[in-house]
């Protein structure tokens, strides 16, 4: 399912009718930058008409909110502000999507690793969006973007150096970049 805009109107779709004028639900503000700023009230189709939903809400959710529901984010923007040294650290830099498996599921660990480290073990992990080859998840010293060979080791191009974060972005620590030592 999707949240789609099409130039006058926000809709909940699914994939097959993103770009028509089809969903499950819509909103009427073609001035609203995001459906969540929208004051206007959201609609349901019951397969007649629209029907008025005056308790449904879109909502954002803030870092701290994502920090307290310990809820991953869908998708990852990697920047900086400066110029890596390294090409295959820049390479790093772009858009991740969730992936819909944990990190025991991606990552080669040992059995044990499930009851020793469960945190490890249902970590979310990101791939990039471009790059396949490109992968955010955690390890035992942190958050890496790393190979998907890694997944789960403390080894990669860049180290956000975080145990407490539940994913990147609500992390308060700055990511570095690795080399090697």
């Amino acid at each position: 399912r999707w949240l789609a805009f099409d130039g006058s109107r926000w809709l909940c779709q699914l994939t097959e009718c993103l770009g028509q004028s089809k969903g499950m639900l819509q909103l009427i503000d073609g001035s609203c930058v995001s459906p969540d700023a929208s004051r206007q009230r959201w609609k349901a189709w019951d397969g007649k008409r629209w029907d008025d939903q005056p308790t449904l809400r879109c909502e954002a959710h803030s870092d701290e909110s994502l920090r307290r529901a310990r809820v991953p984010p869908p998708a990852l923007l990697l920047q900086c502000s400066s110029t890596l040294e390294l090409d295959t650290a820049a390479a790093c830099l772009g858009w991740y999507r969730l992936s819909d498996k944990r990190l025991c599921e991606w990552a080669d660990l040992p059995p044990e690793a499930s009851d020793k480290l469960p945190r490890l073990a249902q970590c979310p992990v990101w791939v990039h969006a471009v790059h396949e080859d490109r992968w955010i998840s955690c390890s035992d010293s942190g958050w890496w973007a790393q190979e998907k060979r890694n997944l789960g080791a403390s080894v990669g191009w860049l180290q956000l150096p975080c145990l407490s974060s539940p994913s990147p972005p609500v992390s308060a620590q700055v990511w570095k970049m690795w080399d090697g030592r």
